[in-house]
């Protein structure tokens, strides 16, 4: 070797320092080593052209992924000599396979001759600028050779120099390096984003992670985990015992002999749900899972797991199963209900008969009239039965609120108990009508006020006012409930009206009264508000539309009792014996001809070989068949005018499988005499219109 290959090499090795240090090759990635690396080549070796190749993953094939073209500047991308403008250029293992051995043979391909050397013979059909010389050095990452760095001379044949050659190959190497600190960049990035994506998914789920060195009793957990135990994120109990310390203290024996099978022989794991102590707050359910590592003896060395907090699902899980006891509930109460209103049908029926045909009797009346009221209450409360487990649909119609108040005075005075409550009425003297479900508002208000019984034990003050305000929507009545009792917190407060949340213990409430009050003013154009403080009592007010309409007075059967009478022919179906019987004797009161069946079957065998009924009135639910079905089967056969069904469900709740027939009219239990025989009367004059 000689002096001028000595300075060569000098210069050579003071260029690649200058390469590996600048910053477009420590930080410019791949690309970016690409273009210093094509630069410095073709400077100090003098050439024109610098490309660079990598294989696919088959690695039968090489993509020219850079090019840099001195004769016509042009550096990147796949365009260059010999491609058109964009296109990609590739070579073949099968159409150069002398090249691509040698690529994985040698340290640095040299061909002084590029149409003699059989490597590359076969290169002159390819390239169009036909490079003379080329001096090609293969990148090899981890002993694989992933592409190649090709150096290539323009024009008469090229002896190459020992310091060239060394050149080429370190830049090789050099772009060998580049791409493997690419790669980890790439790989570092691609693991800080799936634990990004991990870190965010097990918060959304509220699960954390933990691993316990038992031998040396470390605990690791991630940042989570704070946050599930009501902690500061980040926040972990340093071993197990801390861990335990923050177990509720009725839960711990369970982690711990949970923990204990586990690291027992012939178990691996455990999965248990407990309480965790929260500071300040309301404990907290997590679920915990852990899974035994062992060594070759058996012995556990690592316990990995997981914990979540649960808490809400198990509220949901709670709230599900006192929602299906409440449908429970609703289906028995609402059967309870049917036959209540049956008993009610046959007692206030009976009553009402007695007092027509004694009118004269002013102090049998009085007395029949208590009994009269007696049903008319029971009646009510059937209705707020149905009401409270949504068998009952809401009737709203125009009433005075401070009416209504005054009248349920007498009955919230006995439900709260006596004298050790006062209670104070302050109503506003101004008409304060609204359209509402009297019987739904009046459940309201009782339910504050057994609320508010609750929450005086020692006796106080309830006051109900009301006042008139200006709305944005128009004016509105303000309805104030204020008692003076315990009172309730801040979260209690912030809780109040969320279903299934209750103070109370365990079978003393169900957490759905005030949700169900917020629910029925809301259902009016209303809403409600709370406030509270601890030993001050508390206050509830509700907000309902003020309207301009007058009064709505229910009207039950009318006000002329000669306007219901009649002498049409009439088929009552009904199976209770009672209400039948009361039934028959009401419409032949007011001059109807009557014919009774039981059930269905007994109903069809009447009907048959007589002049047809003028009106069939018949209960929605009997034996063998539905009156809806019995109605249509008689006005197939012509033997039927008018139908009236009566029920003591509601007509949506009452079981049938069929809308009302066209042209029927439905009638509600319990009903009076003369609510019977008004409702025949305009059944029968309906269809004469019809």
């Amino acid at each position: 070797m000689g002096k001028d290959d000595e300075e060569l090499l000098i210069r050579h090795h003071q260029a690649l320092q200058g390469l590996s240090r600048s910053r477009a090759w420590r930080e410019g990635g791949r690309s970016g080593a690409f273009v210093e690396a094509a630069k410095v080549v073709a400077e100090l070796v003098g050439v024109e052209q610098v490309s660079i190749w990598l294989f696919d993953a088959e690695r039968s094939c090489l993509r020219r992924v850079f090019f840099l073209d001195r004769a016509r500047p042009r550096a990147g991308g796949d365009a260059g000599a010999g491609a058109s403008e964009g296109a990609a250029v590739t070579m073949r293992r099968e159409q150069y396979p002398r090249y691509f051995q040698a690529l994985e043979e040698e340290r640095v391909v040299v061909v002084e001759d590029v149409r003699t050397d059989p490597r590359t013979a076969a290169f002159v059909t390819y390239f169009e600028t036909r490079p003379a010389a080329m001096l090609d050095a293969p990148v090899v990452v981890a002993g694989c050779c992933v592409g190649v760095l090709c150096v290539e001379h323009i024009g008469a044949t090229r002896r190459w120099s020992l310091p060239e050659m060394l050149l080429v190959g370190s830049i090789a190497d050099l772009l060998a390096q580049a791409m493997q600190v690419e790669e980890q960049r790439q790989t570092q990035a691609l693991l800080e984003r799936k634990q990004a994506e991990l870190s965010l998914a097990l918060e959304a789920a509220s699960m954390g992670t933990w691993s316990w060195d038992v031998a040396a009793n470390l605990v690791e957990w991630s940042e989570q985990v704070g946050l599930i135990f009501g902690r500061a994120r980040g926040w972990a109990p340093e071993d197990y015992e801390a861990y335990l310390g923050v177990v509720h203290p009725d839960d711990r024996e369970l982690v711990s002999e949970a923990v204990s099978r586990s690291l027992s022989e012939g178990e691996d794991g455990y999965y248990i749900q407990h309480r965790v102590l929260v500071p300040g707050a309301e404990d907290r359910w997590v679920e915990a899972s852990g899974q035994v590592e062992r060594d070759a003896q058996g012995k556990p060395t690592y316990m990995r797991g997981t914990v979540q907090d649960v808490s809400a699902r198990r509220r949901l899980e709670g709230q599900l199963v006192q929602a299906q006891k409440l449908e429970a509930v609703g289906r028995l109460a609402g059967g309870v209900a049917h036959d209540f209103n049956n008993l009610l049908t046959a007692i206030g029926g009976a009553v009402d008969m007695v007092m027509l045909t004694h009118e004269d009797d002013t102090e049998l009346c009085a007395e029949l009239e208590q009994v009269f009221e007696a049903t008319r209450r029971a009646t009510a409360l059937t209705q707020q039965l149905l009401t409270f487990v949504r068998e009952r649909p809401a009737q709203p119609r125009v009433v005075d609120l401070g009416e209504l108040i005054h009248g349920l005075e007498g009955l919230i005075r006995r439900l709260i108990g006596g004298g050790l409550i006062e209670v104070v009425t302050e109503l506003s003297a101004e008409s304060t009508r609204v359209r509402v479900d009297p019987i739904q508002l009046e459940q309201v208000f009782i339910n504050l006020a057994v609320n508010a019984r609750d929450a005086m034990p020692e006796g106080g003050r309830l006051t109900i006012s009301s006042r008139i305000e200006q709305g944005e929507e128009g004016e509105e009545i303000v309805v104030e409930v204020r008692d003076t009792g315990e009172g309730m917190d801040p979260e209690v407060v912030r809780r109040a009206f969320e279903p299934f949340f209750t103070t109370k213990a365990a079978g003393q409430g169900t957490g759905l009264g005030l949700a169900t009050c917020l629910e029925i003013v809301q259902r009016f154009g209303g809403a409600m508000a709370v406030d509270s403080q601890l030993e001050r009592g508390t206050t509830f007010w509700i907000v309902l539309p003020r309207v301009a309409e007058p009064v709505e007075i229910e009207e039950l059967e009318g006000e002329v009792d000669g306007a219901f009478v009649g002498s049409e022919r009439v088929l009552l179906v009904e199976d209770d014996p009672a209400v039948r019987e009361l039934a028959a004797r009401v419409l032949g009161h007011y001059g109807y001809a009557v014919e009774t069946a039981a059930n269905r079957a007994q109903a069809l065998v009447v009907a048959e070989g007589v002049q047809p009924f003028d009106l069939l009135i018949a209960d929605v639910v009997l034996p063998g068949g539905s009156g809806i079905g019995l109605a249509v089967e008689l006005r197939r056969r012509r033997k039927l005018g008018a139908v009236l069904l009566m029920s003591g469900y509601t007509f949506e709740n009452a079981g049938t499988e069929s809308e009302l027939p066209v042209g029927a009219r439905f009638l509600a239990k319990p009903f009076t005499a003369r609510g019977l025989a008004a409702a025949a009367r305009a059944a029968i004059e309906q269809t004469k219109h019809e």
